[in-house]
């Protein structure tokens, strides 16, 4: 009698606890990204460069034949992932070209919207999330929106400015394309700029330099500026709009983004808050995707175009793959870049591979993210085809101190590591780029 009781008392106080953890309520924190934006480059800057522009032009005419085409240029979009980065998107917009409209005195952008400032003469496109190290890491560069002649090269200034200075240059590529319109690339990383010289050609989609702060910048970001012609006579702003009073309906890009376009730019687990101090610090990630039973888990998700009203749904899974909980969370105001952490109170007996995923419900995207809580983590062994980067081995987690890894195959390191033993197949191959460290114990 006595064990049946127990059994039951057992029974009604597992049921208590998991009928607990399946209701508990997340505990979430985080919020808006606040990029501090002023003029990106200063009036008396600006005609230095120009005068600096029309002077090389001329240089240029006395040995090129330049023949202007008639055919609308069309443009790319400038920035671009580096291989060694794996997030689902590296970048948001902070300030677009500004209008002052007739019957209004504030600045609007092409959309008639306020994402734009002062008088700002371009579009702004800022790196996120962990912009300072992106920089560091060179994970973010600059390619040429359309194919042609490099007119102008500065280099040499140093790329982790905050705020705005009177007397700073940037670093930059200046671009004269085939029908006479010039586009400029500002605030790049110190000596990443392309090997190529003024008067050589570039292809559409050729790399230019990694982003930077250079100059009058508030943190790492691409301004893209762009020209009628090579004496700035007419500002463009490649995005068609009602508001835009420069070129107005005529869109130069190829494909136009949309104004919001609500995006999860990265989901992954930490083994507690992440930290972004004020420029020029670098962001503490303490990302993490082996987990003990004691430890809590943090899933953090960063956001591009969050808009008022939008919601997305966050969902745990177990390792058997049944759904161990989930929440809905509303946005309540709109912001160009965000991010929100939370955290469930988890069972101390299930081992294994649990996945977080996180579903924007209006968009329909979907980000997920595997990780490893067990007291015992895994010995990896990575099959021909499998793939190392900074956060994911074949089996979804980064390897410990005391894990064994067996590479079968090629296996590319892209981040610094540390595990107990290595060793590698007769096919096996392991290649550490020039920015990562791996240290093998044994």
């Amino acid at each position: 009698m006595k064990n049946l009781i127990a059994k039951l008392v057992f029974i009604f106080i597992y049921l208590c606890v998991s009928g607990l953890l399946k209701a508990q309520v997340p505990l979430l924190s985080g919020g808006e990204f606040v990029v501090n934006k002023n003029e990106c480059v200063s009036s008396i800057e600006r005609e230095r460069i120009v005068e600096k522009l029309k002077l090389n032009f001329s240089e240029l005419k006395k040995t090129k034949t330049f023949v202007l085409n008639d055919d609308p240029i069309k443009f790319i979009w400038p920035v671009k992932p580096s291989a060694t980065n794996t997030d689902t998107g590296v970048w948001a917009i902070s300030g677009y070209v500004g209008h002052r409209l007739n019957f209004q005195n504030n600045m609007v952008d092409y959309n008639c919207g306020t994402k734009t400032y002062n008088s700002h003469k371009g579009l702004d496109i800022f790196t996120w999330p962990f912009g300072q190290l992106k920089q560091l890491k060179n994970e973010v560069y600059v390619i040429a929106a359309a194919a042609g002649i490099i007119i102008g090269k500065s280099d040499g200034q140093p790329d982790n400015s905050c705020s705005f200075c009177t007397n700073c240059q940037w670093n930059a590529v200046y671009i004269r394309h085939k029908n006479g319109p010039v586009s400029w690339y500002g605030h790049l990383k110190q000596n990443s700029l392309t090997t190529k010289s003024v008067g050589e050609p570039v292809e559409e989609g050729e790399y230019l330099g990694f982003v930077g702060s250079s100059g009058n910048s508030t943190g790492p970001h691409l301004h893209f500026e762009v020209y009628a012609d090579i004496y700035a006579s007419q500002l463009i702003d490649p995005y068609a709009g009602n508001c835009n009073t420069l070129n107005g309906n005529v869109s130069w890009w190829k494909n136009q983004r949309e104004y919001n376009k609500p995006t999860i730019n990265l989901l992954h687990t930490n083994f507690k808050p992440i930290s972004i101090p004020a420029c020029p610090g670098l962001e503490t990630v303490n990302d993490r995707n082996v987990f003990n039973l004691s430890d809590t888990v943090y899933y953090t998700g960063y956001f591009v175009d969050q808009v008022v009203g939008n919601s997305i749904t966050w969902r745990l899974y177990k390792p058997d793959g049944s759904l161990f909980n989930e929440h809905v969370q509303y946005f309540y105001s709109n912001l160009n870049s965000s991010y929100w952490s939370l955290y469930w109170m988890l069972p101390g007996n299930i081992e294994g591979y649990w996945t977080i995923e996180l579903t924007y419900n209006e968009t329909g995207q979907v980000a997920k993210h595997t990780f490893y809580r067990g007291n015992k983590p895994p010995v990896y062994s990575l099959q021909p085809g499998d793939w190392y980067d900074s956060r994911i081995w074949s089996t979804g987690v980064v390897p410990l101190e005391s894990d064994e890894v067996f590479v079968h195959h090629h296996v590319a390191i892209n981040d610094d590591v540390i595990i107990k033993s290595l060793r590698i197949g007769e096919k096996g191959k392991l290649i550490v780029t020039s920015q990562a460290k791996l240290k093998v114990l044994q």
